[in-house]
């Protein structure tokens, strides 16, 4: 399911030919106007919410967080055509929108090669500029297509034309679970 999600975040992080991580925020608020997509912030609302081609979001604390919840939401808004409020199976549609946000910010053979340093949760989270809740989706990601076997196909087709042999066939499996 997730796969597709993959998929897109790389295509996007090719489309702008984004290899430096983290990602500036100022390039994710370039890549979403030039998108078709406004950000307004407002402390009037709980959750962020999409209305024609705006979201309206409080404005997070941290870059950590606000480099993933705008790329949380533009995942909404480009895959699910925008507000999933009263949709059937919301959690699918949040668990995909996360998982874009996860590919994009953590790209397939960029985040497993840090696993290979046997970076920790914190350094992971350091250097691609996001949440430690986020790494530890993105690490279950890793898992599940590891154990699917769809993990060589994927990074083969889509790390930035990289070839087969440099990227990794298996992680440790402490890698994905330690804190």
């Amino acid at each position: 399911m997730y796969f597709t999600m993959a998929q897109k975040a790389n295509k996007l992080l090719l489309k702008y030919n984004i290899i430096n991580f983290p990602i500036n925020i100022d390039i994710i608020e370039y890549i979403i106007e030039n998108e078709g997509l406004e950000i307004e912030f407002t402390d009037s609302i709980k959750n962020a919410v999409i209305i024609d081609n705006t979201i309206y979001m409080n404005k997070p604390d941290n870059t950590h967080d606000y480099r993933s919840f705008v790329i949380h939401e533009y995942g909404h808004y480009t895959y699910q055509c925008g507000n999933i409020e009263y949709l059937p199976n919301k959690n699918k549609y949040e668990m995909e929108a996360q998982a874009f946000a996860a590919y994009f910010l953590m790209p397939i053979g960029i985040f497993e090669k840090h696993l290979e340093l046997e970076e920790n949760d914190y350094e992971l989270s350091q250097d691609f500029g996001v949440t430690l809740e986020l790494v530890k989706f993105r690490k279950s990601l890793t898992k599940a297509l590891i154990d699917s076997g769809e993990y060589n196909l994927l990074a083969y087709s889509l790390y930035f034309n990289e070839d087969l042999k440099n990227i990794p066939s298996s992680i440790g499996w402490s890698r994905l679970t330690d804190a």
